[in-house]
């Protein structure tokens, strides 16, 4: 679904984005808090460690467990099915 007219909230976190990247880039900020990060993971950060194989690996990915009524499987029901049930079998009804 897309955002009403007029909303301009997408425009506000590309400003911050920008921001934020030109000053990281003048300051070479990220070099310095790349630095500080492998420090970290070097000392043994639970976080920094997370952080460096985050980067490296890509984050793991999210587990997520379908059920249907009452914890019980998942009811596929075909087209055919919907149409018998009185939907129209295009998903809208």
């Amino acid at each position: 679904m897309a955002a009403p007219v007029g909303n301009s909230n997408a425009k506000k976190g590309k400003e911050w984005f920008d921001a934020l990247r030109k000053q990281c880039v003048q300051r070479d900020s990220l070099t310095k808090i790349a630095k500080v990060v492998c420090e970290k993971a070097e000392a043994g950060e639970a976080w920094a460690i997370q952080e460096v194989a985050n980067r490296f690996d890509g984050k793991p990915a999210q587990a997520v467990e379908l059920s249907g009524a009452d914890g019980g499987p998942v009811e596929a029901v075909s087209r055919i099915e919907l149409v018998a049930m009185g939907g129209n079998g295009n998903g809208k009804g």
